[in-house]
């Protein structure tokens, strides 16, 4: 009888022990399985990632070739209105999904044409509309040399991503003192990217199936695109 409740209890507890054995091996699997699972979605989001950053370039890139086409341009820098209407319009066309308008302003900051004016109610709206005042502009003026703005509201009150190229003539000089010496501001061509069709553009991208948000960060560390509310006007780079 001893020798059966002796083997008995062996039995018991081996069975105990393999079966803490077992479920110790199940949980260690699980909690492998789930690393490389979290490896796996971060992986993937950070593949993700680097691919919108690059679209994100391209598109950018695009707005600043346009932008740099029409302000080198005789026509413009001539003030060919004619002429540069067509330039504007054909700018507009090739990079209509993250562009809203392409706008002309004299030296003096008043606008002279957009290729948003599509009618007279629009074209109204803007005359005598000066962006004289605004930081950018000067800073343009001042230093010849392009500029990117953060984020602000625009004529429609809308939320605006700036990119302002300079119009120069150049004329012989043989001033060295000065390097802009021979150059004369003949006024900026400017495109304004609405953010959130920007980051609608980047959302497309995404798989119906993925949950996630998109952001876009200005170079300043401050969001632009609310992707993720909870960051939104928190300094990222601090």
């Amino acid at each position: 009888m001893l020798v059966v409740i002796i083997i008995l209890s062996v039995t018991i507890l081996a069975a105990i022990i393999f079966s803490f054995l077992t479920y110790q091996s199940y949980v260690t699997n699980s909690n492998e399985i789930q690393d490389i699972s979290e490896q796996n979605i971060r992986n993937t989001a950070l593949a993700k990632a680097a691919d919108l950053s690059h679209l994100t370039v391209n598109k950018l890139n695009s707005v600043i070739g346009s932008l740099e086409l029409i302000s080198s341009s005789p026509n413009m820098i001539e003030q060919d209105i004619e002429e540069t209407k067509i330039l504007l319009s054909k700018a507009q066309n090739s990079t209509e999904d993250v562009v809203d308008s392409y706008y002309w302003f004299d030296s003096n900051g008043t606008c002279i044409w957009s290729s948003s004016f599509k009618n007279d109610t629009i074209k109204e709206r803007f005359n005598g509309f000066s962006i004289a005042s605004y930081a950018y502009f000067k800073e343009v003026r001042n230093t010849l040399a392009p500029v990117y703005g953060d984020t602000q509201e625009w004529m429609d009150l809308r939320p605006k991503i700036f990119i302002i190229y300079p119009i120069l003539k150049t004329v012989n000089s043989t001033a060295t003192e000065n390097n802009n010496a021979n150059q004369i501001f003949k006024g900026v061509v400017l495109a304004t990217i609405n953010p959130n069709a920007l980051g609608q553009l980047l959302e497309n991208q995404l798989s119906p199936l993925t949950n996630a948000n998109i952001s876009l960060v200005n170079s300043n560390g401050l969001m632009i695109l609310k992707g993720t509310p909870e960051y939104f006007g928190i300094n990222l780079l601090d």
